[in-house]
């Protein structure tokens, strides 16, 4: 994914991430990614805590839009 179309869709949030391996990842605030030129990281919620996780553009075969209301 380029960098420039998810930074684009960020303001969005949230965002689901779905990974090549079908993994995905929920961004829940704007604020909650950074975006550099061949990576992005993403603070996530498991198991109900709060983790930090490191994902490479080239992994990512798609990027949603989660909300429901159409502003």
């Amino acid at each position: 994914m380029e960098p420039d179309k998810l930074r684009e869709l960020i303001h969005a949030c949230p965002v689901r991430l779905t990974m090549n391996n079908g993994e995905t990842f929920d961004v829940e605030k704007p604020e909650f990614i950074m975006i550099a030129e061949f990576d992005v990281a993403v603070m996530v919620t498991r198991n109900g805590r709060k983790r930090n996780v490191l994902i490479a553009l080239d992994n990512i075969s798609s990027a949603e839009s989660l909300s429901t209301s159409a502003d």
